[in-house]
This record gives structure tokens, sequence and C-alpha cells, in this order.
């Protein structure tokens, strides 16, 4: 593990490293995506907005359920530089996407279909989970590519699935599936909303699986919060991807018969 580099005499952090890599990726992607569709939306700012949200609803959600299952909340948990969620960052980023798309006046779902730039920051930032070693593994296994994270932040012994791959890797695939239909020749042929339920849809799907090798606790029905969270996910992208198929194809006026 590489919780931290040495860079010049400077000290850092590996998890922090990547998650700005991430951001940096994510942001460049969301431009070219903004650019390619004629989108009139500052990067800079719903790169802002969404990560300062994301970040307050990751912490939130991290206090919330550490506050059901165990003693309660304190201060020190709020602090924490530890204990953040993948579900109340997406949640929260989210809420303030529609925020976004209101103030730019840009359709909600139009808006939403640019959110493949969000797996691939997710696939970056995952490495750094992984560097660091921060508790995000998985339970002992013989796999041949288990990995030892006893030099991690929370170390621990024995070769243990490496989670954070896992879910780096689904990312990183499900950015690749999405980003080419975003281009404005394919863009044009589908529902508005179409990219946006699939991300749903894959990214409820992946972490439902990964979770299989997670350590994280059972909250409610014998799954854990991310599964639970996941499924939800997969089902609203289904509904959604649906109901713009349908719209679409009512909104199509009828060949006449003759």
């Amino acid at each position: 593990m590489y919780p931290f580099f040495d860079i010049f005499g400077v000290r850092v952090y590996s998890f922090g490293l990547l998650v700005g890599l991430g951001t940096i990726g994510a942001m460049i992607a969301a431009h070219l995506d903004f650019k390619r569709r004629s989108l009139r939306v500052s990067v800079l700012t719903a790169g802002a907005v969404l990560l300062g949200s994301g970040v307050i609803g990751s912490k939130l959600d991290s206090v919330l359920i550490s506050s059901l299952l165990a003693h309660g909340t304190s201060q020190a948990d709020l602090l924490s530089k530890s204990g953040f969620t993948w579900f109340g960052g997406v949640v929260t980023a989210m809420v303030a996407g529609v925020g976004l798309a209101r103030y730019y006046d840009v359709g909600l779902l139009e808006g939403f279909d640019s959110i493949a730039f969000l797996s691939l920051g997710l696939a970056i930032g995952r490495i750094g989970c992984f560097l660091a070693g921060d508790g995000d593994y998985g339970p002992v296994t013989r796999v041949p590519w288990g990995v030892d994270f006893s030099h991690g932040l929370v170390p621990a012994a024995g070769l243990r699935h490496p989670t954070m791959l896992y879910i780096s890797m689904f990312e990183l695939a499900i950015f690749a599936w999405l980003w080419p239909q975003g281009r404005p020749d394919v863009y044009a042929r589908k529902p508005s909303g179409s990219i946006f339920a699939q991300w749903l849809m894959l990214t409820g799907l992946a972490r439902f699986v990964t979770e299989h090798w997670s350590l994280n606790p059972i909250v409610a029905f014998g799954y854990t919060e991310a599964e639970l969270v996941g499924l939800a996910f997969a089902v609203c992208g289904l509904l959604l991807l649906i109901f713009c198929h349908l719209r679409t194809t009512q909104s199509v006026p009828e060949k006449a018969i003759g």
C-alpha cells in the first residue's frame, strides 16, 4: 500500500491526490460534453456546486448510518477526515444538479445526460482508496489477485478482495459505454434522459454486485445500505428509460394512412 508519497520532500496523500485527479478528469469530460451538446453551463461553477454538495451529503449520510447502527453521532464524527458514503454524495449532488439545470435554463433530463463524467471521476478516485488502503477492502480470499492491506491506513491481515478496484473497473466500463452516446449525431437519435437512465441502472447494478465482497454493515432486510440503494437506482433507471422511450414514441406524429 502507498497511503502517501514523498515528492521533493513534500508528503502527498494518495487518496487526496487521486480524488483530485478524478475531479479534474470529470470536469474535463463534463466541459467537453457541455461543449459538444451546446449546453451553456459553466463547468467551474457546476463542478464546485456538485463537488461541495457531494462531500456534504457523503459525510452526513455516513454519520446518519453510524448513528443508526452504533453509538450515535458526535462532533468528532462530523469533523473526521474519514467516513464518507457514495450514496449520500451522489444523491445530494443530483439534488444540486436540479438547481443548476434551473439556473442555467437547461432541460432537466438533457442536463442529467451529462452524468457519464461522474463515472470517470469515481473510477479514478477509487484507485486512491485502493492505494491508501482506507478500509473499503473485502473479506479474506484465496483468489490470485488478493491484496495485502496490512500497511494501509486501516490495516488488515491476510490477502483480501480489492473491492475498490472492482468498483473502479465497473465505473470505467460504464463511462466507456455511455460517453460515445453523447456525441451529437448519436444523441440526436436518443430520447432525452436515456443516458442518465442507463447510468442509474448500470451504476446501481455494479454497486449491488461489488457489495457481495463488502464488509459494510447490514442495515435492513439482510442487505447493506449500498445494496439497497443500488437496487433502488437500478429499478428507477429502468422505469425512467421506459418512460423516456414511451414519451418519445407518443410525441412522434402518427403517419397518415392511405
